[in-house]
């Protein structure tokens, strides 16, 4: 599966910067998730996924804390993760939810993402560009 991280208008990419705050030992628990995910995709063996809401799920990363990363699916299969916290409780927090969603829209109520891939000859690779994927409501 590849795995996207998310990036603001403003060029911050929150989970990336989350994860590299971390201590050590839970940057690299949360590199083995993520190396699972991208060798097995959703049937990563160890590696605990839950629905939040519609099309927003959250995975599980155990390392001396628990950390939490929200992320969304579309076709390819392709993975991009909006927001990682700490967790705290036993439910995601309201306020977690809606950063996450806030994160891909910009500010909205709904999570509205453009995908749409396409070659940079310049620099040789693919570039992604945003359309939308609807979490809340219809999509």
């Amino acid at each position: 599966m590849r795995i996207i991280f998310y990036r603001s208008l403003a060029g911050r990419e929150p989970v990336r910067e989350y994860l590299s705050g971390l201590p050590l030992r839970d940057r690299a628990a949360a590199a083995d998730v993520l190396d699972a995910i991208r060798e097995h995709g959703l049937q990563a063996p160890g590696v605990r996924f839950k629905q939040i809401r519609e099309k927003l799920w959250e995975f599980y990363v155990e390392a001396g804390a628990s950390y939490r990363i929200f992320y969304v699916t579309v076709t390819g299969p392709m993975m991009v993760l909006l927001h990682a916290y700490k967790k705290k409780s036993q439910k995601a927090p309201v306020q977690e939810i809606e950063t996450a969603i806030r994160s891909a829209k910009g500010g909205d109520d709904m999570v509205s993402l453009v995908f749409i891939e396409r070659f940079d000859s310049i620099n040789d690779r693919h570039l992604l560009i945003f359309s939308q994927l609807r979490i809340n409501g219809e999509s």
